[in-house]
């Protein structure tokens, strides 16, 4: 019985153990990747919501977690955001309300509030009923909150190129492409460089685009790197991705687009990869067998002259 006990228990650890079938791992050299293009401090995987849960935390503390940031400003109701600075929420387990609270950051408390109801009128203008026409109630209420968003950027300074942003989102949900490139140059000034200017630019070239100044929007949609717009501007069927002559476009279009190291990199990379490899032969398999692996004596033999 105890026999059987025991062997029961080995069987359960051997089952959840990973087994690995090959290796040691090994590598001619030339197979190595060689060509870098990405600064080591960027992260190409970090998507907008992360990088914009950053920017809140340079605005408050780097102590709050960024999950208690993209809480509150993605998920939370239209209640709540408009409550943040009742005193109860100076316990919140949410770090980031409880910063709010404590700090009584009114500024904070009604640009989320109106961001939030924003988004929820222009979810509205997407739905396959709406038809807008002059004094409907959805359109009524955009054209309140880009009043409240004008109001509130004259006595801003900290919080002011996100409510230009939500202001140049709003307006274009109005189809106010026009009003958008007038804004733009009260605005820029006062914009810091960063994801949030790149965001509102976007709005700004599509404005330009819907008003028939195509090449204007290819220019804003140059300088942000938006190099997919640039290619529905000029009317290209294909994604430009797929385009022979794909970095002779970028380097017409996006010298200095700050997707182009990525770009870059995943071209390179693919390159490499097609012109290393091959169908193993026999041949081939003998020629491994006696290359010497990683970690032999003879190995810098053949490390020295690589480039």
């Amino acid at each position: 019985m105890r026999l059987k006990k025991c062997l029961t228990s080995l069987l359960a650890v051997l089952i959840s153990t990973v087994a690995f079938c090959c290796g040691p791992y090994w590598y001619y050299p030339h197979e190595y990747y060689m060509y870098k293009v990405i600064d080591d401090g960027l992260d190409v995987n970090e998507d907008a919501a992360i990088a914009n849960c950053r920017q809140w935390q340079e605005l408050t503390s780097s102590d709050i977690p960024l999950e208690d940031i993209r809480e509150v400003v993605y998920d939370y109701p239209l209640d709540k955001l408009g409550n943040l600075l009742k005193r109860k929420n100076r316990r919140s387990t949410n770090a980031f309300v409880k910063w709010i609270a404590q700090h009584k950051d009114e500024d904070i408390m009604c640009l989320l509030h109106l961001a939030r109801r924003s988004e929820i009128a222009r979810e509205k203008t997407l739905s396959k009923w709406y038809y807008p026409y002059d004094g409907d109630e959805v359109s009524a209420e955009l054209s309140n909150i880009s009043l409240e968003l004008g109001f509130a950027m004259q006595r801003q300074e900290r919080l002011y190129d996100r409510y230009a942003l939500q202001k140049a989102r709003v307006m274009f949900s109005l189809g106010r492409y026009e009003d958008i490139i007038t804004w733009w140059e009260i605005w820029e000034p006062s914009l810091r460089e960063g994801m949030i200017k790149d965001m509102i630019l976007g709005y700004l070239a599509g404005s330009y685009y819907r008003t028939g100044k195509t090449e204007k929007a290819i220019e804003y949609y140059s300088r942000i790197g938006d190099y997919e717009s640039i290619a529905y501007c000029l009317g290209m069927k294909n994604s430009v991705s797929e385009t022979e002559s794909y970095l002779e476009f970028l380097a017409e279009y996006c010298p200095d687009g700050k997707k182009l190291p990525c770009i870059l990199q995943e071209i390179f990379s693919d390159l490499e990869d097609r012109t290393f490899s091959w169908e193993f032969s026999e041949a081939d398999y003998k020629a491994r067998k006696s290359f010497p692996r990683l970690g032999e004596k003879d190995e810098e033999v053949y490390v020295k002259d690589m480039p």
